[in-house]
């Protein structure tokens, strides 16, 4: 899982390069693929040019976005494709993803009762199907990913014996995993 928690641009690259195979990163990989039969440093410049996650709601954005600006208005985040998308895995994600989701299901709703009177509407509301589809597809892949995980506890609070948080990491442990049960 990426927690978006790396200190270095050679650390996301090296994130990048070890998510061909999870799927994180398809289109990169695809390139990749397609350059390393080439030249390897080639290929490995590639990695290490794309080596930049721009945390997004959800996903993040490989170009430097900060820097250099998103040419779409990262777009990507409601719904259209980017080459420079990508699902990351991150904790929140699949959340954000699905009342991004949601809220464009509800505008497709409004603007099929539209079309029926208008039909001047009919190409926002294929635009916004496509959309839909696209996150649904995104959704699926993140939810797959995600049952693929497997859950470690770093701290033994099922143990009969309970002591009292010593840190302040331990007491926000505590509170997270009672935030988590409520929600399950």
């Amino acid at each position: 899982m990426n927690l978006q928690t790396f200190d270095s641009k050679n650390e996301v690259a090296s994130y990048v390069k070890n998510s061909f195979f999870d799927e994180y990163f398809q289109d990169i990989a695809e390139s990749f693929n397609e350059l390393v039969k080439e030249d390897q440093s080639l290929a490995n410049s590639l990695v290490q040019r794309h080596a930049c996650l721009y945390p997004l709601p959800f996903g993040g954005c490989m170009r430097e976005v900060a820097v250099h600006d998103c040419p779409k208005r990262l777009a990507c985040q409601s719904g259209d494709q980017c080459g420079n998308f990508a699902l990351t895995g991150r904790k929140g994600e699949l959340q954000a993803l699905q009342h991004t989701l949601n809220e464009l299901v509800d505008e497709f709703a409004y603007i099929e009762q539209i079309v029926v009177h208008d039909l001047s509407y009919r190409e926002m509301l294929e635009d916004l199907r496509q959309k839909i589809l696209y996150l649904s597809d995104l959704k699926t892949k993140a939810l797959d990913r995600q049952n693929s995980l497997t859950p470690i506890p770093v701290f033994p609070y099922g143990d009969a014996i309970a002591k009292l948080p010593t840190t302040l990491s331990e007491l926000f442990a505590i509170e997270q995993q009672k935030i988590e049960s409520k929600e399950v």
